[in-house]
């Protein structure tokens, strides 16, 4: 479709054609997508086990969400200084305060279009965690790709929180 577009168009259209692209990418892998989910009901007693530990379940994955699929997925830094300014600065990591200003430059910086593509974007990755018989790993990403379509009432989805530090750490 892009090369459709008369070259004068192509960059005003570019969001969209890519928008496009991502949901003809998560459909084509729906299939997929779902036979991993079904694959993945046979270890959800491991992933029940986990959620029982928050601490447990956050570091499992603030390290998964360090790895490289992920990266693209990330704020970047010019999104942080875009939303500084209007919600606040962070307070000290770790504080009491962190995760509900996390929670609120999340807020600001992802509407409910770009919370749609990131859930997309993090469930065509459950296949390839479950082919690799990483089944936490693939539950862990399963479940939040829920929290970022549905984000709790109160912070934000470990994913978000996660993709906002490792952000801002850089």
């Amino acid at each position: 479709m892009r090369k459709r577009l008369p070259k004068s168009a192509r960059g005003e259209f570019a969001p969209i054609l890519e928008l496009m692209q991502e949901l003809a990418d998560y459909e084509a892998k729906r299939p997929e997508i779902e036979a991993a989910q079904d694959e993945l009901e046979d270890h959800r007693q491991e992933d029940e086990q986990l959620i029982q530990d928050p601490g447990a379940f956050l570091d499992r994955a603030q390290k998964l969400f360090a790895e490289p699929p992920f990266e693209a997925m990330r704020f970047s830094v010019e999104d942080l200084e875009r939303a500084f300014p209007a919600v606040g600065y962070p307070p000290a990591a770790g504080s009491a305060e962190f995760v509900a200003f996390a929670g609120r430059v999340v807020d600001f910086l992802v509407d409910d279009a770009q919370r749609t593509v990131l859930a997309r974007r993090l469930a065509c990755l459950v296949p390839d965690y479950v082919a690799d018989e990483r089944y936490l790993d693939a539950w862990i990403i399963q479940h939040n790709f829920i929290l970022v379509c549905e984000p709790p009432e109160r912070g934000c989805s470990p994913f978000l929180l996660c993709m906002f530090a490792l952000t801002a750490r850089s």
